[in-house]
């Protein structure tokens, strides 16, 4: 498992694919541009 971890830390840091690569999602890890961004969050009065 550590090995697994090495190669998609790998890819995570390469120029050509990044965190936002489809070779990075194969991995089963999920692409930063389908990350849901959370808004702020609402101030009571």
């Amino acid at each position: 498992m550590q090995k697994c971890d090495f190669v998609v830390r790998s890819v995570e840091g390469d120029r050509r694919y990044g965190p936002d690569s489809p070779l990075y999602a194969g991995f089963g890890y999920v692409r930063d541009s389908e990350k849901k961004r959370g808004g702020r969050r609402k101030m009571k009065k």
